[in-house]
């Protein structure tokens, strides 16, 4: 702001107090301005020390929300990654052959043996199966069955001698190989069948 001219005749009021034997009115009109200056420099300096405490609290303040902005940005993305691992594991648990390992080998070089689907179902139910399932003799056996129908299944046969046609169960027109029981197996075909079943 400009200084006041203190020389006019409205501020005659504040000259008369500085006039005296000693001051003249154009000494008391220097004082004026010299205290102006004086409380205009004061008051200059108390506005920018006010204006740079407001930018320094409006700096804080804005840091601060921008960290709990931060912070809080934080909390859900971890709250989400909770949710997203919660959900994975819940569809883990429920679908477990979907996430199962699968171990990177070289793809097999010998043809998988199958064995007699009698046996399977009796391994699959947790009951005892004769090791000769496993021998040389009984996988040839399985693969001769191989395709045919299922124990259950009923099939047609023919009487040769009237012609008239019966039904039989499939495990009865099929043929059978030489069953022996673990006791009666030699000790080669041990060796090759237990480790066939395990």
């Amino acid at each position: 702001a400009a200084c006041p001219d203190f020389a006019s005749a409205e501020y005659t009021a504040a000259r008369l107090v500085f006039i005296s034997d000693d001051v003249t009115e154009v000494d008391a009109v220097s004082i004026l301005q010299k205290a102006w200056t004086a409380n205009d420099l004061i008051e200059r300096t108390r506005r920018q020390r006010q204006e740079a405490e407001e930018a320094a609290m409006a700096s804080a303040e804005a840091a601060v929300e921008a960290q709990r902005r931060i912070d809080e940005q934080a909390v859900q993305e971890a709250q989400e990654a909770a949710d997203a691992d919660d959900v994975l594991q819940e569809d883990k648990k429920k679908n477990r052959a979907k996430y199962a390992n699968i171990p990177m080998h070289d793809p097999p070089t010998v043809r998988a043996e199958i064995i007699s689907p009698y046996a399977q179902r009796k391994l699959e139910r947790g009951f005892y199966v004769e090791l000769s399932y496993f021998t040389k003799e009984g996988l040839k056996a399985a693969r001769k069955a191989a395709g045919h129908a299922e124990d259950e299944a009923m099939l047609p046969i023919i009487d040769s001698v009237s012609g008239a046609m019966s039904w039989v169960p499939a495990a009865a027109k099929r043929e059978s190989f030489s069953f022996k029981d673990d006791e009666e197996l030699s000790w080669e075909e041990f060796t090759i069948a237990a480790p066939r079943m395990l």
